[in-house]
């Protein structure tokens, strides 16, 4: 699990110094939708396990986010 607390870009706080969360929270959860297949495959190349599930969340007050990968058993 990786929590990480602040990180929004510059353009992202605009949008949501605006009042537009839930544009921010659908551009992020989309390119994290992208990067799901690098990003599991580097976890996987890292810890030598499958990863089984990957999540992702972003909240904004307190600002933060959330990752976590469910891994297979090791051997």
């Amino acid at each position: 699990m990786r929590i990480e607390r602040g990180g929004l870009t510059r353009n992202e706080q605009t949008l949501l110094d605006r009042g537009e969360a839930e544009l921010v929270r659908t551009y992020r959860l989309r390119f994290q939708e992208a990067m799901a297949a690098p990003t599991t495959e580097s976890i996987e190349r890292i810890t030598g396990r499958r990863v089984l599930a990957y999540h992702s969340q972003v909240v904004f007050d307190p600002e933060h986010a959330v990752e976590f990968f469910v891994l297979e058993q090791p051997p």
